[in-house]
């Protein structure tokens, strides 16, 4: 997968530099569980709320892969549920093998 800058992402997705319709892949960043797909088509980018994340959360949590898809990284709920009862765990990026 690749990182874009915070910047050209959103020129990208604005259009500016012929972007075309990709998908958003949702995936757990603990557990890598596949939380969910969101076609363009259904949702913007503003509706999703990507351009209220800082550009450190967005480097963070974003990034495309080799097709122009969001791949966007989140919490499932069995990691957020282990992570409320073991707060130890916060340091460690996968916590459910």
């Amino acid at each position: 997968m690749n990182k874009v800058p915070f910047v050209m992402s959103i020129l990208m997705v604005n259009g500016h530099k012929g972007a075309t319709s990709m998908d958003f892949y949702y995936t757990c960043r603990h557990c890598q569980a596949n939380m969910g797909t969101i076609s363009e088509r259904k949702a913007t980018w503003q509706q999703l709320g990507f351009h209220q994340l800082s550009e450190s959360d967005y480097d963070e949590l974003v990034q495309y892969d080799t097709f122009g898809n969001l791949q966007v990284q989140v919490i499932c709920e069995d990691c957020e549920e282990a992570l409320r009862h073991n707060p130890s765990l916060h340091g460690i990026d996968y916590i459910i093998q």
